[in-house]
Order: C-alpha cells, then sequence, then structure tokens
C-alpha cells in the first residue's frame, strides 16, 4: 500500500451582513490588512461556538455597533489562499436597531484594520476594490426587493488578486 501524503487548507467560515438604510444605501466597511485596502460587507469569522446567526449578530455589533434583529441567508463565496479556505456566508439584514459607529469590542489589531464604516451608495465611486467584486449585485437585488433563494458569488483566490505568499 502506497502511502500518498496531502496538503489541506484548513476552512475558515466567516458571516457578512447586508444592511440598508432608509435611502438605500449598503452599510460596508473599509479594511486595510497587509494586502491592501478594500471594502466589503461588515462581518467576521466564526468562533468554536458560533452558530451563523450568532456570528453574525456578534459581529455586525462588533464592527458597526449594530444590532441584527432578523436577517436571511441571501449568498455565499470563497476565497482559497496557501493553507486556508474562507467561506462567506452573506445575510440580508432585514431588522437592525442601534446607533452606526465602529463597535466599542475589537481588538486592537481590529480596530487598526477597520478604518471607515459608513453607507454607501451604488452609484459612489470607491477609491479601493469592493470584495468580493460582485457583491454590488446580490446586495442591488436585496435592496430591491428582488433577490430569492441563495446565490453563490463564486471562489477566487489569492492569484485573482495578485497577492503573492511567498515571502
Amino acid at each position: 500500500m502506497s502511502s500518498v501524503t496531502q496538503s489541506l487548507n484548513s476552512v475558515v467560515v466567516h458571516c457578512k451582513g447586508l444592511l440598508f438604510d432608509d435611502e438605500g444605501r449598503l452599510l460596508l466597511v473599509q479594511q486595510a490588512e497587509f494586502f491592501g485596502t478594500y471594502w466589503n460587507a461588515p462581518g467576521g469569522r466564526m468562533d468554536d461556538r458560533d452558530s451563523l446567526e450568532s456570528c453574525l449578530s456578534r459581529e455586525i455589533r462588533e464592527e458597526t455597533g449594530l444590532i441584527v434583529e432578523s436577517a436571511q441567508l441571501v449568498y455565499s463565496h470563497a476565497f482559497v489562499s496557501p493553507g486556508v479556505t474562507d467561506i462567506y456566508m452573506g445575510f440580508h439584514v432585514t431588522s437592525y436597531s442601534g446607533e452606526l459607529g465602529v463597535g466599542t469590542s475589537l481588538t486592537e489589531t481590529e480596530q487598526q484594520e477597520i478604518t471607515a464604516v459608513r453607507f454607501i451608495s451604488q452609484d459612489e465611486e470607491l477609491n479601493e476594490p469592493l470584495f468580493p467584486p460582485n457583491l454590488w449585485d446580490v446586495a442591488q437585488a436585496c435592496g430591491n426587493g428582488e433577490h430569492e433563494g441563495v446565490q453563490y458569488l463564486g471562489t477566487e483566490s489569492n492569484v485573482d488578486y495578485g497577492i503573492d505568499y511567498s515571502g
């Protein structure tokens, strides 16, 4: 019997929220990390004891100060890099409360990574890329009440973004 060695990626699940204000603008978080600055939906990675719903609620509150009252799963997306596959579960937050602001329970590193939290209209030009790039499509459908089911936004990798992990 031959021995085959496989290199498996660990899998990290993230929950993201699509939240809209009364003017139909989408809430986005600007993040600056080692590979660059980008915009995405607020949210983050699951902890050991999280459900998808508790992860979404905790992460939205940490990053934005807002409290999720109801949400529906609307998209999934994957990002593959050496050693890890990130799975993103996106929710249309249909009801929330609280006051917008960067959450107070962020770690020092998270506070440095999140550089802005604000509602943005689709016609507003962003200076940095949106992650994933096709997020506006599903967000627009949710905002218009036209979204049905769960949409798969595809799989991307570090190669798609020109990220070099080789050191």
